[in-house]
């Protein structure tokens, strides 16, 4: 599989394979964490909304209803009551939209034909109900509200920022399978202007891991009402780290076959956590027990909690060969050791699970570790490099740079070689 990426946010081109582990590294702002966000947003955030499309539907015109609501809540009319309790339990179920048009057609008539109201007010009510009623019957075509839905994905995500704010220039995204087109979007001024996506895609879902680790607490409160908030990827990592796939068992697909052997995983995690995860209040608060004490997880190292969040989305079944897990610098929270563990962890992740795997890094060390831990468990074949450059100010090109590695390290080198120069020349002059 390969993506393709041209104009969104700063970068220019990008030709990305996703097959098994991916390493995106380069210098700081230079789109890496685009890639993610944006394959993220179409294996998560579609996949989710084919999965669920009657929730999402009250909420593109849910905006309309809070206004007539608001509206109708200045008028006296005795259809008032009755409408009210209807959004609210359209809101409360996610749905009903034959009800809602029905409805709506009776509370116009009802505005229209009722006595007493003043006519602006009457005028802006009947303009909201007439969108909310446009949009109802714009979202029974399929392909149009599959664009609307990924559009409002994509914005959520990227802040309705998505084309390059330097050049106005279309941005595309194209994701190709075996020479066929699984997904051709093309964005003029942040908004969808074509669209074609498949309603089955090679990954049916897709994690992203990033410094957002330490940034939520790692306990489950109040989840966003609006299912578009489940789209970003905070709130969909959360969700993960404490609920399984439901019905389905994936480690025990992959321990019951003598294809897959599970043990180095395992011996990995030993290592690191030396403690239990445990779950309490009904597996709504996470703590991790050392020698018989329970200490809140929001207290371990960051570098901790990047083990313990991989090894539940592990038990829960959401690394496999049907997802993509991204992962965003993760060497940010981990001392070179423990590099080196995760790097080994994340390449047994693709030998045994058949995992799809996007690494985003800037560290010598993780990125040496995957060179030679994919060599070592043979799955070089299913790795694949890319250096981020700047080739303008504005403008990011990405190369596949597998036979070329050297280009990694003498870029990442540079700052040890800074300060050995700084040293040579202190010593020189007699500092």
């Amino acid at each position: 599989m390969e993506l393709s990426v041209k104009n969104v946010g700063i970068i220019e081109t990008a030709n990305i394979k996703l097959n098994g582990l991916t390493v995106l590294t380069g210098e700081n702002d230079t789109g890496k964490t685009t890639i993610g966000k944006i394959l993220f947003t179409i294996y998560f955030g579609f996949n989710d909304f084919m999965k669920n499309m009657e929730k999402y539907k009250v909420q593109i015109f849910r905006d309309d209803l809070i206004r007539i609501f608001k509206l109708i809540r200045m008028v006296k009319i005795p259809f008032e009551r009755k409408f009210r309790n209807l959004i609210l339990d359209d809101f409360l179920a996610f749905g009903k939209n034959n009800e809602l048009l029905s409805w709506l057609m009776e509370l116009k008539n009802a505005v229209e034909n009722s006595n007493g109201i003043d006519k602006n007010l009457e005028k802006e009510i009947v303009k909201y109900i007439n969108q909310a009623i446009e949009k109802i019957n714009l979202l029974e075509d399929k392909e149009t509200l599959k664009k609307f839905a990924l559009d409002k994905i994509l914005n959520r995500e990227f802040y309705g920022q998505i084309n390059n704010l330097f050049f106005e220039k279309p941005a595309q995204i194209i994701i190709c399978q075996e020479d066929e087109n699984e997904a051709f979007i093309s964005i003029v001024e942040n908004s969808i202007s074509e669209c074609f996506i498949n309603d089955f895609l090679s990954f049916k879902d897709a994690t992203f891991l990033d410094l957002a680790i330490d940034a939520f607490p790692l306990a489950i409160d109040i989840f966003p009402f609006d299912p578009f908030d489940f789209s970003t990827h905070g709130n969909n990592l959360k969700s993960k780290i404490f609920f399984k796939i439901p019905n389905e068992n994936i480690l025990g697909l992959y321990l019951n076959t003598k294809k897959h052997n599970l043990e180095p995983i395992e011996n990995i995690f030993r290592n690191v956590l030396t403690g239990n995860i445990v779950k309490k209040i009904d597996g709504k608060i996470l703590e991790y027990n050392i020698n018989g004490k329970n200490i809140k997880i929001e207290n371990l190292a960051s570098g901790l909690k990047v083990f313990i969040v991989l090894r539940l989305l592990y038990e829960n079944g959401y690394i496999s060969r049907e997802s993509l897990l991204i992962i965003d610098e993760p060497e940010t929270h981990l001392h070179p050791k423990w590099q080196l563990d995760c790097a080994e962890l994340l390449t047994l992740f693709v030998k045994e699970l058949e995992a799809n795997i996007l690494l985003i890094s800037h560290s010598p060390y993780f990125i040496e570790a995957i060179e030679v831990f994919s060599e070592h468990y043979k799955i070089e074949h299913k790795t694949n490099f890319y250096l981020a450059t700047k080739k303008e100010p504005h403008f990011v090109v990405f190369e596949n740079v597998n036979q070329q590695l050297e280009k990694v390290y003498e870029l990442l080198s540079f700052p040890f070689d800074k300060l050995e120069e700084i040293r040579e020349r202190d010593m020189m002059n007699g500092n």
